[in-house]
C-alpha cells in the first residue's frame, strides 16, 4: 500500500466516522447503522455484543428516540490502515438533553474500531464504546444564553 492509498484510506475511514456522528445527532438509526459491516459488532460499556445492522439499528433506535437532542463529536482519531483492515480510537464527546430532564447529561469516552474495507466501501466490523466521565448539569444553576436557549429547546 503506498502512502497515498493509505492517506486515502484513512481520509475515507474519517468520513465513515464523521457520518455515523452525523446520523446520531439527527436521530438516524438506520443510516447510523449503515456504516457496519454486514455482520458487524457494537459493544457498548458492558453490555452484550451486538451483531448485525438489523440489531445494532434497533439498539440505536431505543437509545435515541428517548432523546430530544444528542450532539455526539468524535475527535482525534488515531488511524492505522494495513491493506483492507484498519483499527482506529477515537475520543468521543456527547452532550445530550433526554426528553424526561431538565438538565444536560455529558458524556466522555473512546471508541476502539476495527473497519474492513468491503466492495461498498469501509465499513466498521467491531466498534467498543467505553465510558470515561459522565455528568448531569442542572440547568435551573446555570446562565444561559437565550440563543442558545432556543437551539437545544430549553426553558429559562
Amino acid at each position: 500500500m503506498t502512502g497515498s492509498d493509505r492517506s486515502a484510506a484513512e481520509s475515507r475511514i474519517r468520513q465513515l466516522t464523521a457520518f455515523y456522528s452525523d446520523a446520531i445527532n439527527h436521530h438516524e438509526p438506520a443510516r447510523a447503522a449503515s456504516v457496519y459491516a454486514p455482520d458487524g459488532c457494537l459493544i457498548a460499556f458492558d453490555a452484550p455484543a451486538l451483531v448485525g445492522r438489523d440489531t445494532i439499528r434497533a439498539a440505536i433506535e431505543a437509545t435515541v428516540s428517548p432523546l430530544l437532542f444528542v450532539h455526539q463529536m468524535c475527535h482525534s482519531g488515531l488511524i492505522e490502515v494495513n491493506g483492507d483492515r484498519a483499527i482506529a480510537r477515537w475520543s468521543v464527546l456527547e452532550v445530550i438533553r433526554r426528553q424526561e430532564d431538565d438538565g444536560l447529561a455529558l458524556f466522555a469516552g473512546t471508541y476502539k474500531d476495527e473497519i474492513v474495507s468491503l466492495e461498498e466501501g469501509w465499513r466498521f466490523s467491531k466498534r467498543c464504546l467505553r465510558m470515561k466521565a459522565r455528568a448531569l448539569l442542572n440547568l435551573s444553576k446555570m446562565k444561559i444564553f437565550p440563543e442558545i436557549a432556543r437551539e437545544l429547546e430549553l426553558v429559562i
